[in-house]
């Protein structure tokens, strides 16, 4: 087996943890990988501190103007033009990879060459690099019906620990587009999960929660259009379960799956309203009886906890 070529494409817009995240890939154990930093007009001068690094596996393109701003998804398809490898990985510039992360991912490759999806295990890190949690270890090898269940009841959602095929990626459109990208690792995910999951056994990537990272940092003003993406996720992930089942006959799986994912919808409601004003109270009793997926005590609830939480 010819040996696997990577590409790391990295939006940056922030400088403060850039350094950091660009070191840990260039340190990877293996070696064979472009990284392409592609800073996304940002105003805190990403050029040299990139440059600084006189690697020659390192890219620096610049966007002529703000994307992610307006549509982060968006600047994300727009860096996979960049990436020319076999598999490409969409870094962050605030999160950190294990020297063997790539090591590891060939390992799975070499077991499991058909899949068109790995994922290393996460950890979470705060500002400081203290781990904060760990999340499930799933097995060596997950079906797409498994992946869906494993995923609504204990994996940690980032982007930076999924190994995706590249022309495969490419040929189902790029990153599944939400608002703000809310949920769109999950769906892009799942979408690339069909030929199987393969699951490297070690903890490679630490996801940072700190008070600059967009997962952490919910504000009210945003909290409306992550409403609208959580809806949205819902009504693909039931097309998706739907047609899943209907090629693999797995029931148990995609019931379940869709059970608890349902269960993170209603949490992530709930969430999401508690960060809105009692002034946009009309938006809220929207939101919540626009909830397709909650049953009607469930609907009371989210309006009642919202009403207590605002007094």
């Amino acid at each position: 087996m010819t040996k696997p070529t990577f590409s790391f494409i990295l939006p940056a817009y922030k400088k403060r943890f850039l350094a950091e995240a660009i070191d840990s890939i260039i340190t990877q154990s293996y070696p064979d990988f472009e990284l392409v930093v592609v800073d996304d007009d940002s105003p805190e001068g990403l050029a040299e501190l990139v440059q600084g690094f006189n690697d020659s596996r390192i890219r620096y393109e610049k966007n002529r103007r703000n994307i992610g701003g307006y549509d982060l998804v968006a600047n994300w398809n727009h860096c996979l033009q960049f990436a020319k490898n076999d598999f490409v990985i969409l870094a962050t510039d605030d999160d950190v990879m294990e020297p063997d992360y790539l090591a590891d991912v060939v390992k799975c490759l070499e077991v499991h060459p058909n899949v068109d999806l790995v994922r290393t295990c996460v950890k979470k890190i705060d500002s400081e690099g203290n781990i904060l949690e760990y999340e499930l270890l799933p097995k060596e090898y997950l079906s797409c019906t498994e992946f869906a269940y494993f995923g609504s009841i204990g994996l940690i959602a980032c982007v930076s620990n999924f190994v995706f095929r590249r022309d495969k990626l490419i040929d189902i459109g790029g990153f599944v587009n939400f608002p703000h990208a809310h949920y769109s690792d999950v769906a892009t995910a799942l979408a690339m999960s069909k030929q199987g999951v393969a699951c490297v056994q070690a903890y490679h990537l630490n996801f940072r929660m700190s008070d600059i990272n967009l997962s952490n940092t919910i504000k009210p003003n945003m909290a409306v259009s992550q409403m609208d993406a959580t809806h949205m996720f819902m009504e693909w992930l039931e097309r998706f379960l739907e047609q899943i089942e209907a090629e693999t006959k797995d029931h148990f799986y995609t019931v379940h799956a869709f059970y608890g994912f349902r269960l993170q919808y209603l949490h992530m409601m709930g969430n999401l309203t508690r960060k809105l004003p009692l002034t946009q109270i009309f938006k809220v009793v929207h939101a919540i009886f626009c909830c397709h997926y909650a049953y009607k005590k469930e609907k009371i609830k989210l309006l009642a906890d919202y009403l207590i939480s605002r007094l």
